[in-house]
């Protein structure tokens, strides 16, 4: 008997009316307390942060994250029987590391879908911030690995201090290949084969995030897939952080 099984998911929706006032403080800090406290520039994709779970409560009444994408469907097909079965599952988000800016706290969290489909995944880091007592302001995604249909995603990001971070997304460079009844034919194997475009975004002091207006589009040789894991000796841009 063969299975297959296949990925649906429900994202993230907002806003949600949760905690737009004050948290109860015990709460709050309960949860603060999961993140530990950063300070200097972070390099996401060599950083040495455990990853505390939280809760459904703290996930739903603190970061916003709605109910509905707490939960995903894994579903199995038989291919004998042609028969699929759906899997209920949850996924619950992983605390990394807070920053404090002033009035405001800034704090990087992850979450991702494990399912069983061979060779398809999703990971998601985002940053947030709230005021001191907890009250939500802003959330945005700042990297992202996905791999689904034989199709490639990939973000990172560089925090370079409280108030500045950098999105850097990879994607695979149109003069190297173009993508041609579903699949991707290389047209020129002699150009680099990811283009990474770099984006900066501003932290403002109460606590809402905008671009800053700087960006800048490098190249380099390897396939995506290879820029999801840091390399030391690579032509990574974001080893230059």
């Amino acid at each position: 008997m063969r299975i297959i099984n296949l990925l649906l998911i429900g994202f993230l929706a907002l806003p949600f009316q949760t905690c737009n006032s004050q948290c109860p403080q015990n709460t709050f800090e309960t949860f603060k307390s999961k993140f530990p406290e950063a300070s200097g520039m972070v390099n996401m994709k060599h950083n040495n942060f455990s990853a505390f779970k939280l809760t459904k409560e703290e996930a739903i009444n603190i970061l916003h994250i709605s109910e509905s994408s707490l939960k995903y469907e894994d579903i199995a097909y038989d291919m004998d029987t042609e028969e699929k079965t759906v899997y209920k599952k949850e996924t619950l988000p992983n605390a990394i590391f807070r920053m404090i800016k002033d009035s405001i706290i800034i704090f990087v969290y992850s979450i991702n879908y494990n399912y069983d489909y061979e060779d398809n995944y999703i990971y998601e880091l985002y940053i947030i911030t709230t005021d001191k007592s907890g009250k939500f302001i802003e959330r945005k995604i700042i990297a992202q690995d996905q791999l689904q249909n034989n199709e490639t995603t990939h973000s990172d990001a560089v925090i370079l201090n409280d108030s500045t971070y950098r999105v850097f997304n990879y994607d695979i460079n149109e003069r190297f290949a173009i993508l041609k009844n579903g699949s991707y034919e290389v047209i020129n194997e002699n150009e680099p084969q990811t283009k990474i475009t770099i984006v900066e975004y501003r932290i403002k002091d109460d606590g809402h995030i905008v671009e800053s207006g700087y960006k800048d589009i490098r190249y380099a040789k390897e396939p995506v897939l290879f820029y999801e894991q840091y390399h030391k000796d690579s032509d990574d841009p974001m080893n230059e952080y």
